[in-house]
């Protein structure tokens, strides 16, 4: 277990008889209570966002039926929806898929991310829009992907402060996450 007291010996290690202690012992009170409360499984300091240590702050789960049904029942931090699983070829079913909860992902990320930016230069936005298209087509390596993203603000927004809003979009979070595996183009309309 990470952090539990150990003895080690050994003919060239360590003080008389060859014994080695492990850090806990021949450390403070302090960071002894430390290696001590880790052995036990305690955490160290609060859990972040008041959940668990080990316990994810987001997450999902699909269950998808016996038999030939393309339907899955989702489960998104406790609020279920239904999800359709296209067929491999043809045109997206209506109503949910997994492409288009990952644009939604996108889009609510970033929707929230412009308002919140604008505020904090005491703008007050208006309405905001972001759609996100998924587009999927034939390329040199197979299938691409590319995720166009179209941010609308009502409010007016200068050059300057329009420039740091196209920098703030670029870095919400799952655009970061998502940046490295699908290339994203974004649009951005003010005012």
């Amino acid at each position: 277990m990470l952090g539990a007291p150990t003895d080690r010996t050994g003919p060239t290690r360590g003080g008389p008889g060859g014994r080695t202690t492990c850090r806990a012992e021949r450390a403070t009170p302090r960071i002894a209570r430390t290696f001590e409360r880790r052995a036990a499984g305690v955490a160290d300091r609060p859990p972040r966002y008041g959940r668990p240590v080990g316990e994810p702050n987001v997450w999902s789960k699909a269950r998808l039926a016996d038999g030939d049904g393309r339907d899955a029942d989702v489960d998104v931090n406790g609020f279920a929806l239904l999800c359709t699983i296209p067929a491999d070829a043809g045109l997206e079913p209506a109503g949910a898929t997994p492409f288009g909860l990952l644009a939604a992902s996108l889009s609510a990320c970033t929707v929230m991310s412009v308002r919140t930016f604008l505020q904090r230069w005491r703008i007050e936005p208006g309405e905001v829009t972001v759609r996100v298209a998924v587009r999927a087509g034939a390329g040199a390596g197979g299938i691409e992907t590319l995720l166009e993203r179209h941010v609308t603000v009502d409010a007016q927004v200068g050059p300057d402060l329009g420039e740091q809003l196209s920098a703030e979009v670029d870095a919400t979070p799952v655009t970061r996450l998502l940046r490295d595996a699908v290339p994203i183009r974004t649009v951005i309309t003010t005012g």
